[in-house]
């Protein structure tokens, strides 16, 4: 069972850490209680701006326990070769494996998806996640500041149309979200069939 529920907040929908801990301050009832990492029961979220600050919609595996005005909760009803349209934001940024002079690995780090190439990206990341990439639509671009401002995520929101060829990697990314920074409002697939 999936739950979804919206959280609204007076603040900026680009402020990502501070809506981080807002999401899992209302998930957790403001306490301290054992959320499971690695994409395992954490909450993903996404922010869209509103008259008074942002609104973010949450979807999880478990109920949050802070109070919540309206919650939904879902059963996943697609199928293989199911055509679906989705809306997402992502940042577009890749891990990529740094060799030394021997071809062995030394380290990993993290690299900006260059334009030219950002379809050929989205196509390899939805195929990781059983989906076929049919079309996408770059609908907006930006800079999102992160902690301190010492650097920051590009961030991408795209809609696209894709074909589901891996119906369980496609569950499991329904789930848990799609690409990086997912801790931070990244990866939420909104729509569906």
């Amino acid at each position: 069972m999936l739950y979804e529920y919206i959280l609204n907040s007076d603040l900026d929908p680009n402020a990502v850490y501070n809506l981080h801990q807002k999401v899992m301050d209302h998930y957790t009832a403001g306490g301290d209680a054992i959320v499971e990492s690695g994409g395992n029961k954490r909450p993903i979220w996404r922010s869209m701006p509103n008259e008074n600050g942002c609104m973010l919609l949450v979807r999880s595996l478990a109920k949050p326990l802070s109070e919540t005005p309206s919650i939904s909760s879902r059963e996943l009803l697609h199928t293989l070769n199911d055509e679906v349209r989705f809306n997402v934001r992502l940042s577009l940024s890749e891990r990529k494996p740094v060799f030394d002079d021997n071809n062995v690995k030394i380290k990993t780090t993290e690299k900006i998806v260059h334009r030219d190439n950002v379809h050929r990206w989205l196509s390899d990341l939805l195929f990781k996640h059983g989906l076929e990439l049919e079309n996408c639509s770059l609908i907006s671009e930006c800079k999102i500041p992160m902690k301190k401002k010492k650097y920051y995520i590009i961030a991408a929101d795209f809609v696209f149309n894709a074909k589901i060829v891996d119906l369980e990697k496609f569950e499991y990314a329904y789930k848990y979200g799609i690409g990086r920074q997912k801790a931070f409002g990244f990866g939420l697939l909104l729509g569906g069939k």
